[in-house]
């Protein structure tokens, strides 16, 4: 019983309440501190995270931004992307809020069941997913739409692709396109397919270059 009430918890993206904070995973207008009026925007690395950032941002309604642009480095779409991934949790309040659920529902398997075992075959729990989240008010407001649940396994392919054809047309993805390096003054040099260096100055630069990431190398050193 324990561990099915931490799956709530988790699945819905809710910490549970302490003395010092509460943690709630609902999705507020993008807050954002800069030192001006946040106008350009560079977003490093075009996989799942950099798009799903992109997204994130065109619609924010608050801000009026005059450019926004994805990075990539590869020369398009990763589609040997192996491996799938569950979206549950804030990833569903995600999807809900930029009104992805029927496109994600056309390439997701839906995430009905979990069990587990030991080796030797004792169960260690059966959770049946729609049935825990509608338990939970947060889980009912924040991860359904109607009757249906928003909860899947997608292969990760699959969803890079969807959500590269749900950015906006404005949005700039240039595939094929290296940053050579970051400055903390917000400049941003990159190397195009051709070899021409450039370096633009952007207001935020977002780093979302995976694992390795060099961005985030450049902003510790």
């Amino acid at each position: 019983e324990r561990f099915r009430e931490a799956f709530v918890t988790s699945i819905t993206c809710i910490a549970p309440p302490s003395r010092k904070q509460t943690r709630r995973c609902q999705s507020p207008p993008i807050a954002l501190e800069t030192r001006g009026p946040l106008r350009r925007v560079a977003i490093v690395g075009g996989g799942i995270a950099g798009l799903s950032t992109a997204i994130a941002l065109e619609r924010q309604s608050s801000l009026d931004l005059e450019e926004l642009t994805v990075f990539e480095r590869r020369p398009g779409l990763d589609t040997e992307q192996g491996g799938a991934l569950n979206l549950t949790g804030g990833a569903s309040v995600l999807v809900k809020q930029f009104d992805l659920g029927h496109d994600i529902s056309t390439i997701g398997n839906p995430l009905r069941r979990i069990r587990g075992r030991t080796g030797e075959a004792w169960e260690l729990y059966d959770i049946r997913v729609p049935q825990l989240l509608a338990r939970s008010p947060r889980g009912r407001q924040s991860c359904f739409v109607g009757d249906d649940c928003i909860a899947y396994t997608v292969m990760r392919d699959e969803l890079q692709a969807l959500l590269r054809k749900n950015l906006a047309a404005q949005v700039r993805v240039l595939y094929g396109t290296e940053v050579v390096s970051v400055h903390s003054d917000g400049r941003v040099t990159t190397r195009d397919p051709s070899g021409h260096v450039n370096e633009s100055q952007y207001d935020l630069v977002v780093g979302a270059d995976g694992i390795r990431s060099k961005v985030r190398e450049w902003v510790v050193e």
